[in-house]
């Protein structure tokens, strides 16, 4: 939870949507700011914080969420400044139906540059060399990050590997799967699409298109339609544990292509299709890289000693390549963007 000690800088309320479409109680979300422009079907878990989830007059939210976008962006002052090291946050308010009614972001003067091309321009660009490079340089720092917290990432994993393979659909298979892979909140899913979702799972549909399809025609409340990429893979790794995962991170450090909002259905769709087929490309190419090859070897052998160490259950036979590499990629991008913040502060 993020923790703020003095308020700064009034602004004005605007840039919601029409008050009478909005339903109380509202939420108020600190996000981070990789999230803020990146088109992701989800947020990741360390990437947004729930300030307060009962209030009942917006005006006292957009206060407090204007308050809170000062203090955690105190010299910020266009929208340039804002996006330019990835270090800043935004608040957002989401009403009772899971509609964001405010972006705090979005009273920010801009100024020449815009803001599409000025994350561009941040996002690291690696070669494929220049990844094992990263690896290497941060081997020890990826173990521990993806160690912490008693294990927990790859715990879960775990889990969900083992009631799969052992077909345990129970509660508990959901729950987890639901809390590792951020299937709730307001940038998850609503209860008929999970519902829908794992019965897509259960009978083993690996139809990429057939998926985005299905989860994008389920009415569900009110909230807005979306096609789920991330989830889409995350439902097919599930069947497949050597078909690669798409999230923010790994789009990031392999630079895929964007997607797309604009266009018909079908254009939209062949767009997430176009970036999982250059996913699955890249990894490919990477996991026939022989340094790679080396550093999963070398990556396996230390998450093995270092469990064992710490009492730890390490199940090997879980965890493919294209999976390790997914986690270490996934930690990777965490790394460098902390590295570069705090190497502009």
């Amino acid at each position: 939870m993020y923790f703020v000690n003095e308020f700064t800088n009034f602004f004005v309320l605007k840039h919601m949507k029409n008050s009478e479409q909005m339903k109380s109680p509202f939420t108020i979300y600190v996000i981070d700011l990789l999230d803020a422009y990146h088109y992701a079907d989800i947020f990741e878990d360390e990437r947004y914080a729930l300030i307060g989830d009962n209030y009942t007059d917006i005006q006292d939210a957009v206060t407090l969420a204007d308050r809170l976008f000062s203090a955690l962006n105190y010299n910020k002052k266009t929208l340039a400044e804002w996006t330019e090291f990835d270090d800043g946050h935004d608040v957002r308010i989401y009403d009772v139906d899971n509609h964001c009614v405010y972006k705090a972001h979005e009273k920010l003067p801009k100024n020449n540059a815009t803001i599409t091309q000025r994350r561009i321009t941040q996002s690291p660009n690696l070669s494929d060399n220049q990844i094992v490079e990263y690896l290497e340089k941060n081997f020890e720092e990826i173990i521990a990050q993806l160690s912490e917290n008693h294990w927990d990432h790859f715990n879960k994993y775990f889990i969900i590997s083992k009631k799969y393979i052992d077909k345990e659909f129970d509660n508990n298979f959901k729950r987890v799967f639901c809390n590792f892979y951020i299937m709730d909140g307001p940038h998850g899913m609503g209860e008929t699409q999970k519902h829908i979702f794992f019965d897509l799972l259960f009978n083993e549909q690996n139809d990429i298109n057939l998926i985005l399809k299905i989860l994008f025609g389920i009415v569900d409340g009110n909230r807005p339609k979306k096609l789920y990429l991330s989830f889409a893979s995350k439902l097919i790794h599930t069947l497949d544990n050597d078909s690669p995962i798409y999230d923010n991170n790994i789009s990031e450090i392999l630079k895929l292509p964007q997607q797309t909002h604009t266009g018909t259905l079908d254009e939209k769709i062949n767009n997430r299709l176009e970036i999982y087929g250059e996913l699955r490309n890249r990894f490919n190419i990477l996991l026939n890289n022989d340094k790679v090859i080396d550093l999963l070897i070398k990556f396996r052998k230390e998450f093995q000693q270092k469990a064992l160490r710490e009492n730890f259950k390490w199940q090997n036979e879980m965890l493919s390549d294209v999976k390790l590499l997914d986690s270490i990629l996934w930690s990777l991008y965490r790394l460098i963007k902390k590295n570069r913040t705090h190497e502009q502060q």
